[in-house]
């Protein structure tokens, strides 16, 4: 189905923790930081105050507040978060989202699963629910995560900052076209940083061949090469990953956009939709280019989303 973002929001915390703040919280040792440090990350934008219900319902007043005539088109609700407890006991995942937009009788339903890329999912499953709804009408899609505890945010030498991005999905947008969007699961450590050495090991080693080839995938879903793609943009725990990836696919490292990862780490799922909109803004991206968007969730799922501007 030929359908696009008729606009599309990310909201950034202007708070930020640094890494070195960040571990001695946490009471992690020097070499975790110099670890981090090294993958290049230096701080991590904090939601103060904030659940990923709340931070959710910021990104669609913010949305609504640049165009207020998108509210009577939305026809369905899809919120997209990776951690496995977005809320504390006994709040509701969805109401401050709802209650921004303020038709809380929208079918609405939230994703979980397939850490660091459930973005992508959603993008795919309101795709598919919009293929149903009335012409004229869209899905807006959610994306939000902010972790209940410090704690939450350290991991495999990589530091989680928050994020949230909102976005109506509709067939007859004109900007942020999606030319395909693809997920694949190749489970290797189910465990995520549970997993046992042995799985984890083995997880790293394939990563950057397993990314190429649902780069790949999702190319030929959008039926274009890897030449038609002006900037590829990661998700953003770690610099050596993407320079593996850029190795294997013999591509210069200069089209793998992580020049953020200093200022806001890993926003799981949403970092590769934050950072589309970074390079638009600093004129990376222009009207008509065509990116792509990868984010590959430690464990063995990668979601791909190709856009043009």
């Amino acid at each position: 189905m030929r359908c696009g973002f008729e606009h599309l929001i990310g909201v950034v915390p202007e708070t930020r923790l640094s890494v070195a703040e960040l571990v001695r919280e946490t009471g992690g040792d020097d070499g975790v930081l110099d670890a981090t440090l090294e993958n290049g990350l230096r701080e991590v934008p904090v939601a103060i105050g904030k659940t990923t219900a709340t931070l959710a319902a910021e990104a669609v007043a913010r949305l609504l507040s640049d165009r207020p005539d998108l509210r009577e088109r939305m026809a369905a609700v899809i919120l997209a978060h990776s951690l496995p407890v977005p809320v504390p006991p006994g709040m509701d995942l969805l109401a401050p989202s709802m209650l921004a937009i303020g038709r809380e009788s929208l079918p609405s339903l939230a994703l979980t699963g397939q850490p660091c890329a459930v973005l992508h999912g959603a993008v795919q499953t309101a795709r598919t629910w919009l293929s149903g709804l009335r012409p004229g009408s869209g899905v807006l899609v959610i994306g939000a995560d902010v972790p209940n505890r410090s704690d939450e945010r350290l991991f495999f030498n990589s530091a989680m900052g928050d994020a949230a991005v909102a976005g109506l999905l509709t067939c007859d947008a004109t900007r942020h076209r999606i030319l395909a969007s693809t997920s694949d699961t190749q489970v290797v450590a189910y465990s995520g940083a549970l997993s046992l050495p042995d799985a984890v090991t083995r997880f790293r080693a394939s990563n950057p061949a397993a990314i190429r080839s649902s780069i790949e995938r999702c190319l030929d879903a959008a039926g274009i090469g890897i030449g038609d793609v002006r900037l590829v943009i990661p998700h953003t725990p770690n610099r050596g990953l993407w320079s593996a990836v850029a190795d294997i696919m013999r591509l210069p490292r200069e089209r793998f956009y992580i020049d953020p990862i200093a200022q806001t780490g890993h926003m799981n799922s949403n970092d590769s939709f934050v950072n589309y909109l970074r390079a638009i803004k600093e004129g990376r991206l222009g009207d008509g280019d065509v990116a792509l968007l990868v984010n590959p969730g430690f464990g063995g799922t990668r979601g791909c989303t190709i856009m043009r501007v």
